[in-house]
């Protein structure tokens, strides 16, 4: 009995003498305390298989290995069935190593149990995991919440191995284990990982600590992944009000889940797809409320602090590209210059981490049959544009996946462009998506450089053909032009007018009568990337795609589009036109001048005015917005870099329309030269 009562006593001081032995030796080099030698993550064997050390570090003697081991064991033991009988000494005990802060050293004399005396102390417990049930709730919180990601290796193996055991004895703690970890996905301070007398670690092992510890007890309990994971992935996702830093973190390291838990890649990217496309409406937002000359100073800043940063692209797992200044609270108001380029910077940031992750699911030829997987790939993305961004109000920059996406295959961007061509023409669907689907057509057929030139003349024709034949079936019901009856025409036709303007050449076929023998197919019909969307000069011998010609029709109907589409898309096309000689505009818009302009109406995506060219002044009020959504993206420049290669710029050398541009041109409508008649389209009620 009284042995009995010695052992437990010596017990119960077992900590304390550890502690005392640590502070005094901790550096000898020739007791269990002594600082373990450090390797990379990669080599160590974190516990699994029951070993204490890293793969390459000799074990210590295996008696004195034995006999510690013993004495944390008999005081965990103790304290537990101390705690069982009502006593909590040796409990709380427990409780307050875990609880202690491992950087407290350097601000106190109280110094911290060591890496080694914690992992000691969670190998004893994960003998007695069973043990740990509900009434060891708060000891398992402290362990659970305790500083582990910056510790050594030898700790970190023990650790991972001690929450593995405990979710599989205990199902009811998988909840708090994986909030834990998912909570270290966001931003981590490097001063994490700086622990005195112990190597630096680095924020990049610290987050590969994390996700290692996620997969190790996902494998362990899978059906955790969607009952559990996913819920804390939601519910940690960082506010868009958060530091970009705190963002790029979390965003990078969400998207390493996928690597290890395939079944919710789809959630996750339609999860990151949602949150960034917030920012980018904030963006908007912020934009909206500068003048011209402020966005364009904005603008120049912003590019100008682009091209003097060395490291452009953030990159997490680079310690560098993360001050830890980004952890101060943003300001709460968001007035400032200052906050709008931080804002910008943000989401540029985000969205060129996207465009890096889908790159690895893309084809890097478009020559090449897209395999199974990456079409599949391009469907759920064409499912986030359909579902989340093009439905948007106001989004600016988030759809720029979508165009980059539909130009990696042909057979992407066919899909794209027909799905569009269907919610333009859908008569079953509203006013708004019947707009929006129709300038995203005509923006993207406009921009999008690796097109074929083929599928945009067949296009045209298609788009062509339909407001022929609406002409046809509706003009009797038509006294005027009314924006607000048929918005779904006016947006078809500017669609059209939209893309003349940036590919009047590829529009322009040859007659055969010119086309010589020693012509190659590229000579005649060239490929959208070998030509210049600005050029204004005609192809001698040419004529104009099958169908195009129904635009007299459509500009001289009583419909009068031209009074109706955005004014700046208007003059710039009627300019294009009549210098290539395909139809001559200005009789009509100076009778459309003399009737004043209709009250505007808007497709409820961007705000009026929106500019259509780079570097063209909006000259006057249509009442159909301009909304073209593949219009450059200047202020996320960054995310510029991975379309500018299958981007249209426009580049007008020709001065901009001008009011005397109306009585220098000839008064009749022309199309190729051939006379047309025209519909009396100015006398209506209806203003």
């Amino acid at each position: 009995m009284m042995a009995a009562a010695s052992e437990s006593v010596a017990a119960a001081l077992l900590p304390s003498a550890l502690a005392t032995a640590s502070r005094k030796h901790k550096r000898s080099g020739d007791d269990f305390d002594a600082a373990p030698k450090r390797v990379r993550f990669a080599e160590t064997s974190l516990g699994l298989n029951g070993s204490l050390e890293p793969a390459n570090d000799p074990p210590p003697s295996a008696l004195d290995h034995t006999i510690t081991l013993d004495m944390f064991s008999k005081f965990v033991v103790n304290a537990l069935d101390e705690r069982a009988a009502g006593r909590n000494v040796h409990y709380n005990e427990l409780r307050r190593k875990f609880r202690a802060d491992p950087r407290a050293g350097e601000l106190s004399d109280e110094e911290p149990p060591s890496s080694n005396e914690l992992r000691m102390t969670l190998h004893a417990l994960t003998g007695v995991v069973s043990r740990l049930g509900d009434n060891c709730k708060q000891l398992v919180s402290d362990i659970v919440a305790c500083k582990w990601v910056g510790r050594d290796q030898m700790f970190v193996g023990e650790y991972v191995r001690f929450l593995g055991n405990l979710v599989s004895a205990h199902a009811s703690y998988m909840s708090e284990v994986t909030r834990m970890l998912v909570g270290n996905f966001g931003y981590l301070s490097s001063s994490e990982g700086q622990i005195q007398g112990y190597e630096t670690v680095a924020r990049s092992l610290m987050y590969e600590r994390v996700h290692y510890a996620l997969q190790f007890i996902l494998d362990l309990v899978p059906t955790a992944a969607v009952s559990t994971l996913w819920p804390h992935l939601t519910e940690n996702y960082p506010h868009r009000m958060e530091k970009k830093g705190e963002h790029t973190a979390y965003l990078t390291n969400i998207l390493r889940v996928i690597d290890y838990v395939p079944a919710l890649r789809q959630r996750i990217l339609a999860l990151v797809t949602e949150r960034t496309i917030r920012i980018d409406v904030e963006v908007q937002g912020y934009l909206d409320d500068l003048d011209d000359e402020e966005l364009a100073q904005l603008e120049a800043d912003v590019q100008d602090d682009y091209e003097a940063d060395d490291d452009a692209t953030s990159v997490v797992s680079d310690d560098s590209n993360m001050s830890d200044d980004e952890e101060e609270p943003l300001p709460t108001t968001m007035t400032s210059i200052q906050t709008i380029r931080e804002t910008a910077d943000k989401l540029d940031s985000l969205l060129a981490i996207l465009f890096g992750h889908y790159s690895l699911s893309f084809p890097n030829d478009s020559a090449f049959e897209p395999s199974d997987s990456e079409s599949a790939t391009f469907e759920m993305l064409h499912r986030f544009f359909t579902t989340t961004i093009m439905p948007t109000h106001r989004s600016r920059f988030t759809q720029f996946l979508i165009f980059w996406a539909a130009q990696r295959s042909p057979q992407f961007s066919d899909r794209f462009c027909v799905s569009l061509i269907d919610k333009a023409f859908d008569n079953a669907r509203t006013v708004r998506q019947r707009t929006q689907a129709a300038s995203y057509l005509a923006s993207y057929v406009a921009r999008a450089k690796l097109m074929p030139t083929e599928d945009i003349r067949i296009i045209v024709r298609v788009l062509c053909r339909w407001l022929g034949e609406f002409i046809d079936q509706r003009s009797i019901e038509c006294t005027g032009p009314d924006a607000n009856r048929w918005a779904g025409f006016y947006a078809v036709a500017q669609a059209v007018m939209y893309i003349f303007c940036f590919r009047h050449r590829e529009l322009r076929e040859l007659d055969p009568e010119s086309i010589d023998d020693d012509m190659d197919e590229d000579d005649i019909n060239p490929p959208a990337s070998a030509l210049s969307a600005t050029s204004t000069s005609a192809v001698m011998g040419g004529r104009w795609t099958p169908g195009l010609d129904i635009m007299n029709k459509v500009i001289t109907s009583k419909f009068n589009p031209l009074l109706v589409c955005a004014k700046h898309v208007v003059d710039m096309f009627a300019k294009v036109a009549s210098d290539n000689e395909f139809l001559f505009c200005w009789s009509v818009l100076d009778q459309n001048k003399r009737r004043g302009a209709l009250p505007r109406i808007s497709n409820g995506s961007l705000p009026a005015g929106m500019m259509v060219f780079q570097g063209m002044t909006n000259g006057g009020a249509g009442t159909l917005d301009a909304f073209f959504p593949f219009d450059p993206p200047t202020m996320c420049p960054k995310m510029k870099n991975w379309i500018d290669d299958l981007y249209v710029e426009w580049s007008n050398d020709d001065e901009e329309v001008g009011e005397d541009d109306y009585d220098d041109e000839e008064d009749s409508m022309m199309i190729g030269g051939d006379d047309e008649d025209e519909d009396e389209g100015t006398e209506s009620d209806d203003d």
